[in-house]
């Protein structure tokens, strides 16, 4: 899987810039008083092509969630600009933003909590061309059919309650209900990870599928990269609300550059027995750095086995480590590939 050179040149489907956002902490039961703030994002930067997948990863309260929030303009960003087409949405209301989101379409993690259980599948799948005002009974009832064949569901399952079906026939309709309006982005937030090993490969190729079938582009959510592996065509490390590392897919597997991208891809089982155990395992100290309170400079610092005074007191930024041309950035300042994966396993 690779994005098509052709597109290159075209203009980015969306362009994240330098976003950002705080949360208030507040304590007292009556009036809230703000005694500090969260940093969930702290300028982040990325853009996706048509047709293009990223992955984004990271371990969980890395800010992932609220980056896709922010595009879906769920939330306000602090600052920062979000560009879809090359339109400003950042501060998109109304039916300005009300068209956006008919391109744009998010499945979440857990389906049984977002399908109405009192709601057939039926009544689901109509939501979407009702809210947005395009319902007309026969012509919404072909595309529901089309896009139940597209992911692997029966007409017969129209009739049925979302507790009739097993956690990755749920999916499947969460899947359906974000292609009903044609979207051209579709931002999945960990849509395999409360799904069974054998269930995850199933929906990991029908997304594959989908993304070749309808050209169609992704941001991918996850804190597994060997999930990201088989479903991204570039991938972009966050840790702690920072963007560390993004390179082509096959690129950040073979060579990655940052520390934490190292120890994360050393985490990833090997099929291979005897390559499993020669490999040798980075394991992290302490756990990550309270957001309240952030490291000084490099966040990652104080975990990190490669950290001078230099990581404690300069800011490193992303920056070109291109030297095979796969336009490869990483905020370290002792930034050196290794190679964590076997090239047997690749």
């Amino acid at each position: 899987m690779s994005t098509d050179p052709s597109l290159l040149s075209e203009p980015p489907l969306l362009e994240v810039r330098d976003l950002s956002k705080n949360f208030a902490i507040e304590k007292g039961m009556l009036f809230g008083k703000e005694v500090d703030t969260v940093s969930a994002v702290n300028g982040v930067s990325f853009a996706i092509r048509r047709g293009e997948s990223l992955g984004l990863v990271g371990e969980s309260g890395c800010g992932k969630s609220t980056t896709a929030r922010m595009i879906l303009r769920l939330i306000d960003s602090t600052s920062g600009q979000i560009l879809f087409r090359g339109e400003d949405i950042t501060n998109s209301k109304g039916s300005e933003l009300k068209r956006i989101r008919q391109e744009i379409q998010i499945v979440f993690q857990d389906p049984f909590s977002t399908l109405n259980p009192r709601m057939r599948v039926d009544s689901i799948l109509s939501q979407p061309f009702k809210i947005h005002g395009s319902y007309e009974r026969d012509a919404t009832r072909k595309r529901i059919l089309d896009v139940l064949e597209m992911v692997g569901l029966s007409p017969e399952h129209l009739e049925r309650f979302p507790h009739e079906f097993s956690g990755g026939q749920r999916q499947r309709i969460g899947i359906a209900r974000a292609l009903c309006l044609s979207p051209s982005l579709l931002i999945l937030d960990e849509p395999v990870s409360a799904l069974d090993v054998s269930i995850q490969a199933q929906i990991i190729n029908l997304l594959r599928d989908l993304k070749e079938q309808l050209d169609i582009s992704y941001l991918f959510i996850a804190h597994d990269l060997s999930v990201v592996r088989h479903v991204s065509d570039r991938v972009a490390v966050m840790y702690l609300g920072n963007i560390v590392e993004t390179a082509n897919r096959n690129e950040l597997f073979q060579r990655p550059m940052h520390p934490y991208s190292q120890a994360l891809l050393s985490a990833i089982p090997l099929p291979n027995p005897r390559e499993q155990r020669e490999r040798k395992r980075i394991a992290l100290e302490g756990d990550p750095p309270s957001p309240v309170n952030p490291p000084e400079a490099c966040r990652f610092n104080p975990r990190c086995w490669k950290a001078t005074e230099e990581c404690r007191t300069v800011t490193p930024f992303l920056e070109s480590k291109d030297e095979s041309g796969e336009n490869h950035r990483v905020a370290c300042h002792y930034a050196a590939p290794a190679a964590v994966i076997p090239e047997s396993t690749g």
